[in-house]
Protein backbone atom coordinates (compact mmCIF):
# COMPACT_ATOMS: atom_id res chain seq x y z
CA UNK A 1 0.00 0.00 0.00
CA UNK A 2 1.24 3.65 -1.07
CA UNK A 3 0.06 6.36 0.50
CA UNK A 4 0.11 9.91 -0.90
CA UNK A 5 -1.04 13.49 -0.51
CA UNK A 6 -1.80 13.89 -4.05
CA UNK A 7 -5.09 14.83 -5.04
CA UNK A 8 -6.83 11.99 -7.07
CA UNK A 9 -9.84 12.04 -9.65
CA UNK A 10 -12.04 14.58 -8.66
CA UNK A 11 -15.21 14.47 -6.82
CA UNK A 12 -18.26 16.39 -7.91
CA UNK A 13 -20.10 17.63 -4.44
CA UNK A 14 -23.42 17.49 -5.93
CA UNK A 15 -22.68 13.07 -5.87
CA UNK A 16 -24.57 12.45 -2.87
CA UNK A 17 -27.65 10.35 -1.85
CA UNK A 18 -29.70 7.86 0.33
CA UNK A 19 -29.48 4.59 1.39
CA UNK A 20 -32.76 2.61 2.52
CA UNK A 21 -32.31 -1.24 2.99
CA UNK A 22 -35.63 -2.69 3.66
CA UNK A 23 -34.96 -5.45 6.54
CA UNK A 24 -37.20 -7.26 8.76
CA UNK A 25 -39.96 -5.32 7.45
CA UNK A 26 -38.32 -2.20 8.22
CA UNK A 27 -40.54 0.31 5.72
CA UNK A 28 -43.98 -1.70 6.66
CA UNK A 29 -46.00 1.00 8.37
CA UNK A 30 -43.82 3.31 7.51
CA UNK A 31 -41.83 4.47 4.34
CA UNK A 32 -44.28 2.38 2.48
CA UNK A 33 -47.52 3.85 1.72
CA UNK A 34 -49.29 0.49 2.14
CA UNK A 35 -51.40 1.61 5.52
CA UNK A 36 -52.97 -2.57 5.62
CA UNK A 37 -51.04 -4.74 7.69
CA UNK A 38 -50.68 -8.50 7.00
CA UNK A 39 -52.89 -7.76 3.32
CA UNK A 40 -51.89 -11.05 1.76
CA UNK A 41 -52.40 -13.06 5.11
CA UNK A 42 -49.01 -14.83 4.75
CA UNK A 43 -47.66 -13.44 8.43
CA UNK A 44 -45.42 -15.47 10.32
CA UNK A 45 -44.46 -15.64 13.72
CA UNK A 46 -40.73 -16.61 14.64
CA UNK A 47 -39.02 -18.42 17.62
CA UNK A 48 -36.03 -19.76 19.26
CA UNK A 49 -32.36 -18.29 18.54
CA UNK A 50 -29.54 -17.52 15.80
CA UNK A 51 -29.07 -21.12 14.72
CA UNK A 52 -32.31 -22.85 15.88
CA UNK A 53 -34.68 -20.79 14.92
CA UNK A 54 -38.39 -21.59 13.17
CA UNK A 55 -41.70 -19.94 11.89
CA UNK A 56 -45.08 -20.89 12.07
CA UNK A 57 -47.79 -19.48 10.32
CA UNK A 58 -50.05 -16.63 11.28
CA UNK A 59 -52.10 -15.88 9.15
CA UNK A 60 -55.10 -13.65 10.68
CA UNK A 61 -52.65 -11.51 12.36
CA UNK A 62 -53.76 -8.12 12.63
CA UNK A 63 -57.40 -8.99 11.57
CA UNK A 64 -60.78 -9.82 13.58
CA UNK A 65 -64.04 -10.39 13.26
CA UNK A 66 -66.77 -7.26 13.22
CA UNK A 67 -69.60 -7.39 14.22
CA UNK A 68 -72.45 -5.13 16.11
CA UNK A 69 -73.64 -8.43 18.15
CA UNK A 70 -70.71 -9.91 19.73
CA UNK A 71 -72.49 -12.77 20.83
CA UNK A 72 -73.30 -13.76 16.89
CA UNK A 73 -69.75 -13.01 15.39
CA UNK A 74 -68.72 -13.97 11.53
CA UNK A 75 -66.22 -16.86 11.06
CA UNK A 76 -62.88 -16.32 9.48
CA UNK A 77 -60.84 -19.21 8.20
CA UNK A 78 -57.25 -19.02 6.32
CA UNK A 79 -56.95 -21.41 3.37
CA UNK A 80 -55.19 -22.54 0.48
CA UNK A 81 -56.93 -24.36 -2.44
CA UNK A 82 -57.14 -22.13 -5.02
CA UNK A 83 -55.06 -19.04 -4.47
CA UNK A 84 -55.02 -15.79 -6.75
CA UNK A 85 -51.53 -16.54 -6.87
CA UNK A 86 -48.83 -19.70 -5.72
CA UNK A 87 -46.45 -17.13 -4.33
CA UNK A 88 -49.50 -16.50 -2.57
CA UNK A 89 -51.01 -19.55 -1.15
CA UNK A 90 -53.40 -18.23 2.25
CA UNK A 91 -56.40 -16.38 1.27
CA UNK A 92 -59.45 -15.37 3.66
CA UNK A 93 -62.82 -17.45 3.53
CA UNK A 94 -65.27 -14.60 5.73
CA UNK A 95 -69.22 -16.57 6.48
CA UNK A 96 -71.11 -14.13 7.53
CA UNK A 97 -74.48 -15.14 9.25
CA UNK A 98 -76.20 -11.97 8.97
CA UNK A 99 -75.98 -8.45 7.26
CA UNK A 100 -73.53 -5.87 8.54
CA UNK A 101 -71.09 -8.89 9.81
CA UNK A 102 -67.08 -8.00 8.57
CA UNK A 103 -63.65 -8.19 9.43
CA UNK A 104 -61.37 -5.12 10.68
CA UNK A 105 -57.34 -4.60 10.55
CA UNK A 106 -55.74 -2.56 13.07
CA UNK A 107 -53.28 -1.60 10.65
CA UNK A 108 -49.73 -1.51 12.81
CA UNK A 109 -50.55 1.95 14.94
CA UNK A 110 -54.03 2.55 13.58
CA UNK A 111 -55.38 4.49 10.69
CA UNK A 112 -54.52 7.76 10.85
CA UNK A 113 -56.64 9.60 7.85
CA UNK A 114 -56.31 13.71 7.12
CA UNK A 115 -59.86 15.27 6.36
CA UNK A 116 -60.52 15.54 2.96
CA UNK A 117 -57.71 13.31 1.63
CA UNK A 118 -58.39 11.03 -0.61
CA UNK A 119 -57.12 6.69 -0.17
CA UNK A 120 -57.29 4.44 -2.79
CA UNK A 121 -58.37 0.90 -1.54
CA UNK A 122 -58.62 -2.43 -3.79
CA UNK A 123 -59.09 -5.84 -3.31
CA UNK A 124 -59.12 -9.35 -4.83
CA UNK A 125 -62.53 -11.15 -3.87
CA UNK A 126 -64.45 -14.26 -4.70
CA UNK A 127 -68.44 -14.82 -4.27
CA UNK A 128 -69.01 -18.73 -3.05
CA UNK A 129 -72.22 -17.70 -2.07
CA UNK A 130 -73.68 -14.46 -1.01
CA UNK A 131 -76.86 -13.14 -0.42
CA UNK A 132 -76.11 -9.74 -0.46
CA UNK A 133 -75.17 -7.25 -3.22
CA UNK A 134 -72.32 -5.33 -1.72
CA UNK A 135 -69.85 -4.40 0.22
CA UNK A 136 -69.44 -2.10 2.49
CA UNK A 137 -65.56 -0.34 3.00
CA UNK A 138 -64.74 1.69 6.22
CA UNK A 139 -62.68 3.68 8.57
CA UNK A 140 -63.68 3.50 11.94
CA UNK A 141 -62.99 4.58 15.55
CA UNK A 142 -65.21 4.71 18.69
CA UNK A 143 -68.51 3.46 17.11
CA UNK A 144 -67.65 6.54 14.88
CA UNK A 145 -67.09 6.22 10.90
CA UNK A 146 -64.62 8.41 9.29
CA UNK A 147 -64.70 7.89 5.99
CA UNK A 148 -67.36 5.13 4.37
CA UNK A 149 -67.93 3.66 0.15
CA UNK A 150 -68.89 0.82 -1.50
CA UNK A 151 -68.46 -1.64 -4.23
CA UNK A 152 -71.00 -3.85 -5.97
CA UNK A 153 -70.27 -7.12 -5.40
CA UNK A 154 -69.66 -9.61 -8.32
CA UNK A 155 -71.63 -13.01 -8.31
CA UNK A 156 -70.75 -16.08 -9.94
CA UNK A 157 -73.04 -17.76 -12.88
CA UNK A 158 -75.73 -19.84 -11.32
CA UNK A 159 -75.16 -23.35 -12.25
CA UNK A 160 -77.83 -25.06 -13.85
CA UNK A 161 -77.06 -29.32 -14.14
CA UNK A 162 -77.79 -29.95 -18.21
CA UNK A 163 -80.46 -32.59 -17.00
CA UNK A 164 -82.53 -30.09 -15.89
CA UNK A 165 -82.95 -28.20 -18.98
CA UNK A 166 -85.80 -29.14 -21.00
CA UNK A 167 -84.99 -27.92 -24.76
CA UNK A 168 -88.38 -27.93 -26.64
CA UNK A 169 -87.74 -28.45 -30.35
CA UNK A 170 -90.14 -28.29 -33.18
CA UNK A 171 -90.05 -28.67 -36.48
CA UNK A 172 -91.44 -24.96 -37.68
CA UNK A 173 -89.84 -23.07 -34.57
CA UNK A 174 -86.34 -24.77 -33.16
CA UNK A 175 -86.07 -22.35 -30.26
CA UNK A 176 -85.02 -22.86 -26.99
CA UNK A 177 -87.07 -23.09 -23.78
CA UNK A 178 -87.65 -19.88 -21.39
CA UNK A 179 -85.15 -21.85 -19.17
CA UNK A 180 -82.15 -21.71 -22.05
CA UNK A 181 -83.42 -18.03 -23.03
CA UNK A 182 -82.73 -17.17 -19.67
CA UNK A 183 -79.03 -18.07 -19.53
CA UNK A 184 -78.62 -16.92 -22.57
CA UNK A 185 -79.66 -13.39 -21.12
CA UNK A 186 -77.81 -13.41 -18.38
CA UNK A 187 -75.26 -10.03 -17.64
CA UNK A 188 -72.25 -11.83 -18.03
CA UNK A 189 -70.12 -8.48 -17.23
CA UNK A 190 -71.39 -8.28 -13.75
CA UNK A 191 -70.77 -12.22 -13.01
CA UNK A 192 -68.34 -14.60 -13.43
CA UNK A 193 -67.48 -18.10 -12.70
CA UNK A 194 -67.65 -19.47 -9.33
CA UNK A 195 -63.80 -20.27 -9.11
CA UNK A 196 -62.88 -16.24 -10.50
CA UNK A 197 -61.03 -13.96 -8.41
CA UNK A 198 -62.45 -10.11 -9.04
CA UNK A 199 -60.26 -7.42 -8.39
CA UNK A 200 -62.40 -4.19 -6.52
CA UNK A 201 -61.17 -0.77 -7.01
CA UNK A 202 -62.76 2.01 -4.60
CA UNK A 203 -61.86 5.61 -3.17
CA UNK A 204 -62.11 6.92 0.48
CA UNK A 205 -62.53 10.62 1.29
CA UNK A 206 -61.88 10.86 5.12
CA UNK A 207 -64.61 13.56 6.42
CA UNK A 208 -62.33 14.42 9.43
CA UNK A 209 -58.81 13.50 11.10
CA UNK A 210 -58.71 10.59 13.01
CA UNK A 211 -55.48 8.38 14.13
CA UNK A 212 -55.63 4.75 15.95
CA UNK A 213 -58.55 3.85 13.60
CA UNK A 214 -59.46 0.67 11.71
CA UNK A 215 -60.15 -0.46 8.19
CA UNK A 216 -62.99 -2.39 8.01
CA UNK A 217 -64.87 -4.66 4.99
CA UNK A 218 -68.57 -5.63 5.81
CA UNK A 219 -71.52 -7.40 4.33
CA UNK A 220 -74.91 -6.25 3.55
CA UNK A 221 -75.86 -9.95 3.47
CA UNK A 222 -75.21 -13.23 4.54
CA UNK A 223 -73.29 -15.14 2.65
CA UNK A 224 -69.58 -16.71 2.32
CA UNK A 225 -66.93 -14.60 0.34
CA UNK A 226 -62.80 -15.15 0.08
CA UNK A 227 -60.42 -12.16 -0.08
CA UNK A 228 -56.98 -11.55 -0.60
CA UNK A 229 -54.39 -8.89 -1.40
CA UNK A 230 -56.01 -6.34 0.43
CA UNK A 231 -55.09 -2.75 -0.20
CA UNK A 232 -54.95 0.89 0.97
CA UNK A 233 -52.82 3.61 0.08
CA UNK A 234 -52.95 7.58 0.24
CA UNK A 235 -53.95 9.30 -3.30
CA UNK A 236 -51.05 11.55 -2.74
CA UNK A 237 -48.42 8.70 -2.12
CA UNK A 238 -45.16 8.83 -4.25
CA UNK A 239 -44.98 6.75 -6.93
CA UNK A 240 -48.02 4.56 -5.77
CA UNK A 241 -45.47 3.53 -2.95
CA UNK A 242 -43.81 5.83 -0.99
CA UNK A 243 -45.63 7.76 2.13
CA UNK A 244 -44.89 11.44 0.56
CA UNK A 245 -44.61 13.16 3.99
CA UNK A 246 -41.89 10.71 4.39
CA UNK A 247 -40.19 10.96 1.18
CA UNK A 248 -40.17 14.83 1.33
CA UNK A 249 -38.46 15.10 3.89
CA UNK A 250 -35.70 12.69 3.22
CA UNK A 251 -35.22 14.65 0.00
CA UNK A 252 -31.18 15.54 0.17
Amino acid sequence: MQITDKRGVKITPEMIGLFFEDINFAADGGLYAEMIENRSFEAKEGFGTPGNFYSVDDNGYAWEPYAADVQDKPRMQYIMGTPLSEANPHYLRFTATEAGQGFSNKAYDGIRLHKGMKYNVSFYARCVDYAGSDFVISVNKDGKTYAETTVEAVKAIPYVPFSDLKIEMEQKDPVMCAQLEKLKKLDTDKMCRCNDWIKYDAVLTADDDVAGAKFTIALDGEGVIEFDLISMIPEDAVKGIFRRDLYEHWQP
